[in-house]
């Protein structure tokens, strides 16, 4: 609301008759918010015209092993009387959360739980740019069922790495009314010219006929939309799915993450930084939390990446041995074999 008055508050001073502003605008500094702030859903959904956003290098970076280090690329350290120390010193008796926002410069979790995965650090784990899907290799889609669908489109790279190219969530929708008029199109438009097929993978959940509206169950649903490399995960325990996630994020292949986020997946993104988290347990006496995440907008998306990184553990298919295998994958978009 400040903002907003500020906005019609500049432009006006001096008089034109005294030549009038040379330059007129607002600069502000602040650490970053929350990922549910007004901050954040301008700088990083949708930016408005005229307005630009800038991340300042932080102080100190987190190395694994080492802790936290100086960082090369700060700025303006060498005209501070302590020089690094000055954050250094800041460091202990700190939470992670505090850190991350005053140190490290990244946003923070939403402060109502802990985050499901600490293991995340959006400049290492989010990739620059938008992530395009390598077509020699099989798309993976992981499902989360429900009224609430969510489909996470990932690979396994050469070399292990798991992108996570993409995502497509809903509310109040069945699975078949999102296969027909999200999935399939969105499909056709993007991902029609995969040559090593899709690979569906789902909530073992979706083998019961209870969250649809016919006798089918959600994967014979999405084996009747023409998918035919369909499967419930190998598991449904919350540990293991998220063992599956954080033995990506934590994991390196000649010195790079094992686990890249495309910028375009942006529930998947805010789930990360805080939405996904573990509710507080009203209990005096020191920070007590619930064993399995809050079941909220972020959970379902989040709950589909664990699927699909179940799924990437078991391996996965290249084009050349699919081809071995005499067209096992299927692209239902393209019908190709």
């Amino acid at each position: 609301a400040i903002l907003d008055g500020l906005t019609g508050r500049v432009g006006r001073y001096p008089n034109i008759s005294d030549g009038g502003a040379s330059w007129s605008g607002i600069i502000m500094d602040t650490n970053p918010p929350d990922d549910d702030h007004w901050w954040y859903k301008l700088a990083e959904e949708g930016t408005p015209r005229g307005w630009q956003f800038y991340a300042q290098p932080p102080a100190l970076i987190y190395i694994e092993g080492k802790g936290y280090s100086p960082n090369p690329t700060a700025e303006n350290v060498r005209n501070h009387k302590l020089g690094y120390e000055y954050w250094l010193r800041q460091v202990p008796g700190k939470t992670q959360e505090w850190i991350k926002v005053y140190i490290l410069g990244q946003y923070g979790n939403v402060q109502e739980g802990k985050p499901v995965f600490p293991e995340y650090n959006d400049d290492i784990h989010c990739s620059k740019f938008d992530l395009q899907p390598l077509k020699n290799l099989p798309l993976i889609l992981g499902f989360d069922f429900g009224l609430t669908p969510a489909c996470i489109f990932g690979q396994v790279t050469p070399r292990g790495r798991l992108n996570v190219i993409d995502e497509l969530v809903a509310v109040n929708m069945g699975i078949k009314q999102f296969l027909r008029d999200c999935l399939k199109p969105h499909l056709q438009m993007n991902y029609k010219d995969m040559l090593a097929g899709i690979i569906v993978v789902g909530d073992p959940a979706g083998n019961q006929r209870a969250q649809n509206d016919d006798e089918a169950t959600c994967l014979e649903e999405i084996r009747r939309a023409g998918f035919t490399d369909v499967e419930g995960a190998s598991t449904n325990s919350f540990i293991a799915r998220r063992e599956a996630v954080a033995t990506y994020l934590t994991g390196l292949s000649d010195g790079q993450p094992n686990f890249l986020l495309s910028p375009k997946c942006k529930m998947l993104r805010r789930g990360f930084l805080g939405g996904y988290r573990f509710q507080r347990v009203q209990v005096s006496g020191e920070e007590r939390f619930k064993d399995i995440p809050e079941k909220n907008q972020f959970s379902h998306p989040h709950d589909g990446l664990q699927y699909l990184a179940l799924r990437a553990q078991e391996g996965v298919l290249t084009i050349t041995e699919a081809e071995s295998r005499k067209g096992k994958f299927i692209n239902p978009v393209a019908g190709r074999m």
